[in-house]
């Protein structure tokens, strides 16, 4: 029940557009003031599709690099990788195989190539708790590579992740990533709507 109707004539920032949202009800009472402005803010999103090279993280970082600098030159702001992708999607050869002291680097070098592309990137590695249990997990870095948002995937889909991972019990955080409210779940997570 809105229409959008074209924008107002003037000089817009980038990335935002100015338009007018009428509701039924504001239609209906029109002699009342007539149509709203409202204010649409677009972000342009890259979504990676590709087969990762299970534990080869050199590789995996390398395709994720060449892929932020493709979408950053295409005018995205945020890249959002496939889940578990710098390390392959392989829960239990992740869990047997996988030391837990590469992580720490592994963010950084994510973060770098956030970074040197000047683009956002969500990531999905494995995390391990302070009690030691295995999660999933997904990041948000901004351009500058500064961490802004982390999530631990609460619905484990198929035997393998339920064997290799624990489910996280925390709903996600939301936050404003330029001028969009923002939030992160993981794969199955998405079958949920309280998550949604």
């Amino acid at each position: 029940h809105f229409a959008l109707l074209p924008p107002r004539p003037g000089g817009n920032a980038p990335g935002r557009r100015r338009c007018r949202v009428v509701t039924l009800e504001e239609r209906e009472s029109a002699a009342r003031g007539g149509p709203q402005d409202a204010e649409v803010v677009m972000v342009l999103l890259a979504l990676m599709q590709a087969n990762a090279d299970v534990l080869d993280v050199d590789a995996n970082c390398a395709a994720v690099d060449a892929a932020a600098g493709k979408a950053a030159a295409a005018g995205a702001r945020l890249l959002l990788t496939p889940e578990l992708f710098p390390v392959g999607y392989a829960p239990l050869r992740l869990r047997a195989e996988l030391d837990p002291a590469v992580l720490p680097s592994l963010r950084r070098a994510l973060a770098e190539i956030a970074r040197r592309n000047g683009i956002a990137l969500v990531y999905s590695l494995p995390a391990v708790t302070a009690a030691g249990e295995w999660q999933i997990t997904a990041t948000l870095v901004d351009e500058n590579g500064d961490e802004l948002l982390s999530y631990a995937k609460v619905h484990l889909f198929g035997p393998e992740e339920r064997q290799a991972f624990v489910p996280a019990g925390d709903s996600p955080g939301v936050l404003d990533f330029h001028g969009v409210r923002t939030s992160l779940v993981i794969c199955y997570d998405v079958e949920f709507p309280e998550a949604v």
